[in-house]
């Protein structure tokens, strides 16, 4: 009886032996076809681009029915819709052949499925929209400054928005070097601080201005070489400020005053001149005459006004 116990225990684990190497046997031929269709995928996706797309890990999961091909970074720049989602998930299944066909297949890339990378504006029903991405609560803010003359509302456009936008870096003094240069290397007969510019100077401020928003530019808009400074402390050649009337005085607050042909590291201009003021009223009784001296005509100008609440 012990004899016949020893020999089925025998004959079962040579039994479970033989199902593990053949299980064994079966995920790594699993794994190998998989990995072959995986390169014909990431070469297929490549057609047609700039990219060489490449597979990153393939997993082959038989216990669950699971293939997960996870692509490099690349493949990320991809703009993805519901439809080439798909699209890609049926190419890698049919890829794979007839011993994948119960499989679940999934691509991902940067960590992230496919489709968790299609923006929440081209989602339909098969993909869920993704609430993190939702702005929670409007709000509303107060525009800087109002064009009332335009008579312009967007209410579902950029209205009461303020946007800081900065377009490259321009010139700047290297002083190693004693002299003025762009910020960015030249690429392709080009300078990032000129080749930015040219876009988002006549292009991308208009458009968003043109939508209600506020647009504030660190650097000088007017592509123009030709600038007309009018001040108490002092203008450019023959243009003039003239105060008509009574009650003009000094302020107390420092002003704008540009008295020296450059400025040196840490100088100020809005505080190097002083300030006017007079006391407001419903009446105009008195007032301030800007009168430039235009060096080229018909050349339109940007106005900058600087005052002290």
């Amino acid at each position: 009886m012990r004899s016949i116990n020893i020999t089925r225990h025998l004959v079962l684990f040579l039994f479970l032996m033989l199902l593990a190497g053949n299980n064994h046997a079966q995920s790594k031929y699993l794994i190998k076809k998989a990995s072959k269709a995986s390169l014909q995928f990431a070469g297929k996706a490549s057609a047609g681009t700039n990219y060489a797309f490449k597979p990153d890990t393939i997993i082959v999961r038989p216990d669950t029915r699971q293939v997960i091909l996870k692509m490099n970074d690349e493949f990320s720049y991809i703009p993805f819709r519901v439809e080439n989602t798909q699209r890609y998930q049926k190419e890698l299944k049919q890829l794979l052949g007839r011993k994948f066909r119960r499989y679940e297949v999934s691509i991902e890339t940067m960590g992230q499925k496919i489709q968790q990378l299609i923006p929440n504006l081209y989602r339909d029903q098969s993909v869920t929209i993704d609430a993190k991405r939702q702005q929670l609560n409007k709000v509303v803010s107060i525009p800087v400054v109002r064009n009332i003359s335009a008579n312009n509302h967007f209410a579902e456009g950029l209205d009461n928005r303020n946007i800081a936008l900065w377009h490259s870096h321009g010139w700047y003094y290297e002083n190693t070097l004693d002299r003025w240069e762009w910020q960015r290397a030249r690429v392709f007969l080009t300078v990032e601080d000129i080749w930015t510019m040219s876009f988002v100077i006549p292009y991308l401020a208009p458009m968003l201005e043109n939508s209600g928003a506020r647009v504030f530019l660190p650097r000088e808009r007017d592509i123009q070489k030709h600038e007309i400074i009018i001040d108490a402390d002092g203008s450019t050649s023959k243009s003039t400020y003239t105060e008509v009337g009574e009650g003009f005085q000094d302020g107390k607050e420092k002003g704008y005053g540009l008295k020296v042909p450059f400025l040196l590291e840490g100088e100020n201009p809005f505080q190097m001149g002083q300030s006017r003021r007079i006391q407001a009223s419903k009446t105009s009784s008195s007032s301030v005459v800007y009168k430039p001296e235009i060096p080229e005509p018909r050349r339109l100008c940007r106005l900058y006004l600087v005052c002290r609440r």
